[in-house]
């Protein structure tokens, strides 16, 4: 049966921990270019929030991380895809930036095609 893994699952702790983030941030990093070798670059740093980029061969990831207890807005602009969040609950797939706003304490992992654009 499933029990093991059941088990498993609630020895990890909380899957929405920035443990659980980089656990799955690792098993991405095998297959994403821009992870394993991207040049790095700020977007947003203040107030308990970081937001960066990582890009290679045209692989282009935004990571979103809140390290504070309020819902914060990212303030960008531009479309994305979110690959993972810390919040099991969030929806994967398309995003407009603009309207994003990151949950209290959430990691967030995007594609981006094109940007984003903090003007």
């Amino acid at each position: 049966g499933n029990a093991g893994e059941v088990n498993v699952n609630v020895e990890s702790g909380d899957p929405r921990s920035m443990l659980s983030l980089y656990r799955r941030l690792i098993g991405l990093r095998r297959e994403t270019p821009a992870l394993i070798a991207g040049g790095y670059e700020t977007v947003r740093r203040d107030d308990g929030i970081l937001i960066y980029k990582r890009e290679a061969e045209g692989d282009r990831l935004l990571v979103a991380l809140n390290f504070t207890s309020e819902r914060v807005e990212l303030g960008l602009h531009g479309a994305a895809t979110i690959v993972l969040s810390t919040h099991t609950d969030r929806a994967t797939g398309s995003v407009d930036l603009d309207a994003l706003v990151l949950e209290p304490d959430e990691g967030l992992v995007m594609n981006f095609p094109h940007g984003p654009s903090a003007e």
